[in-house]
Parts: C-alpha cells; structure tokens; sequence
C-alpha cells in the first residue's frame, strides 16, 4: 500500500488509519487498519486493507444491524457531512 495519510487514534498503543493507494492496484484507493508488531513493522493478519468503495456497504451493514453506538454514529454523520459540504462546495446556489 502506498499510504497517503496516516491517523493515530490515540486510545490503542500505536493503532493507526492509513489512507493511500491500494497493494492490488495502483489506481484504487484503500484503508488499513494497521496494528504495529513489536519490531515497529505492522501485522499483515491483524492490519487488514480495504478498498474504499467498500467502506459505505460496510458500515451501512453495521448500522442495519445496530452495531454501531450512538456517538459513534453522531461522530460519522458530523464528518460526513463536512466531507459533503466540502465535495458539493460550500455556498453553492443550488436550483
């Protein structure tokens, strides 16, 4: 994978989000969940890699089954709909 962006999340010891391009095909977009090993590489078992298209069916499931918590939920939809705003441009008149 050719990472892009990295997020640690602060609540795992050295668990982090990655963005790039994906290891099957350079021009599809993926996302791994990365666990570190304790040699500073990463586990290929437990740090799984995702196509990005696959993220909305995904957590469309996951909420179809009620898996997802409520802040959880609220935290999505808030960065969603940042992500639209910034997509469709803000301040748009629209008809």
């Amino acid at each position: 994978m050719d990472v892009e962006n990295t997020l640690k999340l602060e609540d795992h010891d050295g668990h982090s989000l990655e963005l790039g391009w994906s290891s099957w095909d350079d021009q599809e977009r993926s996302v791994r969940n990365r666990y570190p090993t304790s040699s500073g590489g990463f586990s290929p078992h437990s740090s799984s890699e995702l196509p990005v298209r696959d993220v909305a069916g995904i957590v469309g499931f996951l909420a179809g089954h009620d898996e997802l918590d409520p802040q959880a939920i609220s935290s999505m939809i808030a960065g969603l709909a940042q992500s639209l705003q910034r997509q469709i441009g803000e301040g748009e008149e629209h008809s």
